[in-house]
């Protein structure tokens, strides 16, 4: 097997990531886009590049951070809906992590080159929330921090009627942090759905002190809010099948809640870059939305 290897190490280094002294929370923010558009670039590019069957990449940077999914999201969401939804295989192994505001994380993708174009995708069907895994990464705090935001998150999802059964069946993972180079501590919160959809919320812990009850009940608002609007993803995943959608060979439909500033970007963007692609948003009651991708104007 023919196989390229990168080491790229992206501007958050240890001791640079996210600096608010050096701009404030905007352009803080400003760079979290730009390295995540960066990043979705680089996976997309990966999947057709010519010549290579795998490619290897390292980068290095903050794996927790705020104003963008966590690698987990990317390891537990995107690529296993990739896999399914458009037969692209990969995988990203969280090597070392690296928390706001510090950084110094690593983390190790590996894409395969996809064997041929996709076919388009469907994702109008929400269905039940069937499963809810809470994924935790905690570095320096006390176990007892740890159980009081793990139980605190369950008990807030709990009083919610649409999730309080898959909660019952809740599974709790603990990451590794043993090598982390600062203290800090990740919720993300996974709901699978009956028609296979994958929705998250998450919480990270800050230069303020929160309690681990505060992180726990935050990550659970987070999620509920993603699902209360009824779409098939969340306010991450809905930009980030933007562009595969947009390359397959034949028209996707992603219903979505409120259409992110990422989203409106991503579609302005491709429609420049890619002139057959017609790309149509129709509003479907309430906050919800249905994208629909037309590649080569179908």
């Amino acid at each position: 097997m023919e196989s390229v290897s990168l080491n790229r190490m992206g501007r958050s280094e240890q001791g640079k990531c996210g600096r608010e002294e050096e701009g404030g929370k905007n352009k803080q923010e400003g760079r979290r886009k730009r390295e995540k558009l960066r990043r979705d670039g680089h996976l997309c590019n990966v999947f057709v590049q010519k010549g290579v069957n795998e490619v290897v990449v390292t980068l290095g940077g903050g794996t927790n951070a705020s104003f963008a999914p966590f690698s987990d999201y990317i390891e537990l969401l995107l690529l296993p809906l990739l896999s399914r939804l458009c037969h692209l295989h990969a995988s990203l192994e969280v090597v070392k992590r690296g928390f706001f505001p510090r950084g110094g994380g690593e983390v190790k993708v590996s894409v395969m080159k996809a064997d041929k174009s996709w076919s388009g995708f469907k994702l109008e069907e929400r269905g039940e929330v069937t499963s809810i895994t809470l994924w935790v990464a905690a570095a320096g705090a006390k176990q007892e921090e740890v159980q009081e935001m793990e139980a605190a998150a369950l008990a807030l999802l709990k009083r919610d009627a649409s999730v309080r059964k898959a909660v019952t069946k809740a599974k709790i993972a603990r990451a590794d942090t043993r090598r982390a180079p600062s203290k800090g501590s990740a919720l993300l919160i996974v709901a699978e759905t009956s028609t296979g959809c994958l929705l998250a919320g998450d919480a990270l812990s800050g230069k303020e002190k929160q309690s681990g009850k505060q992180l726990g009940e935050a990550a659970a608002k987070s999620l509920l809010a993603q699902l209360r609007h009824g779409g098939c993803v969340d306010e991450h995943m809905q930009d980030q099948l933007l562009v595969y959608g947009a390359l397959a060979s034949s028209p996707s439909h992603i219903l979505t809640g409120p259409l992110t500033d990422h989203t409106r970007t991503g579609i302005a963007v491709l429609t420049q870059l890619i002139p057959s692609l017609k790309v149509e948003v129709e509003k479907k009651g309430g906050t919800t939305n249905l994208i629909k991708l037309l590649p080569h104007s179908q």
